[in-house]
């Protein structure tokens, strides 16, 4: 994984984030060691199933899950979703738990089923698992995560800032939380907090707002790019006044970690501010 992400680096500034598919026992096992070299886990349980007692599966998929939040890395859950839709106007019962509970364990994303996408029911099927996705979120506050997430280490700078923005965002009952993210590891960061608190994420590349939009519970945005200091914090004022649901006289906490095309100024850093 190294070598490849070291390839991948010198064919482009902009690597992309990797996704490491946990579909063995050892792949499992062996997960702890493998999550810093990936950005994320695609937990495939009909693969899981076929080495391991099947009964293990559904606890492995939340212990995976929590692993993931607890170092900040996307997961989606695969496991023929919604197949029986391919010749059925309905599903069973056990496809849309299978959707609820993805989202009740943390799930960044839900891979539905290749054989739905064959079927003449492919479009029922997108809108009846949004509409579960939906319906679960909007439970949150009642349904809390099938898991408790640990106390975060503080090891680098990024998650010392990161958390202590969280923190002030509950404290201060802030409207949403906007981060400045150069690559998206400081949204992936907050959004592994599964705040209640909305997460605004702000970038200057094509490629990072592609990747931001894979993170629950993050919005994503385009700012141009070679902004300086003085007109960039202006310009997402702005913005997010304009295009999202804030509005002005609304309190944010803003954080902006290590961007260096904004100088040392602007390093390492969160604010209470309040829209203007």
């Amino acid at each position: 994984i190294a070598v490849t992400k070291k390839a991948l680096k010198q064919l482009s500034d902009s690597c992309p984030w990797l996704v490491l598919r946990v579909n063995t026992e050892e792949v499992y096992r062996n997960l702890k060691e493998l999550l810093p070299f990936v950005r994320g886990v695609l937990i495939s349980r009909v693969e899981l199933a076929m080495c391991m007692d099947p009964a293990r599966v559904p606890i492995v998929t939340k212990e995976i899950m929590q692993l993931c939040s607890d170092r900040a890395r996307v997961v989606f859950v695969a496991s023929d979703i919604l197949s029986s839709m391919r010749l059925n106007a309905t599903p069973t019962r056990a496809e849309v738990s299978d959707i609820a509970n993805a989202s009740m364990d943390g799930a960044d994303g839900v891979v539905l089923s290749k054989e739905l996408s064959m079927g003449r029911f492919a479009t029922r099927g997108l809108n009846l698992a949004k509409k579960t996705i939906h319906d679960v979120e909007s439970q949150k506050r009642q349904l809390p995560l099938n898991w408790e997430k640990k106390t975060l280490e503080i090891t680098h700078t990024l998650a010392a800032v990161t958390f202590a923005a969280y923190k002030a965002a509950q404290r201060n009952r802030a409207e949403a939380i906007v981060c400045l993210t150069k690559k998206g590891n400081t949204a992936l960061l907050l959004g592994s907090f599964r705040t209640e608190v909305p997460i605004i994420a702000v970038t200057m590349s094509q490629a990072v707002l592609r990747r931001l939009r894979l993170i629950r519970g993050v919005n994503a945005m385009l700012i141009e790019e070679d902004l300086d200091i003085e007109h960039v914090l202006p310009r997402i004022n702005d913005k997010i006044v304009r295009d999202t649901w804030l509005s002005a006289g609304d309190k944010i906490v803003f954080v902006s970690v290590s961007l260096s095309s904004l100088g040392e100024k602007a390093s390492n850093l969160f604010t209470v501010q309040t829209l203007k």
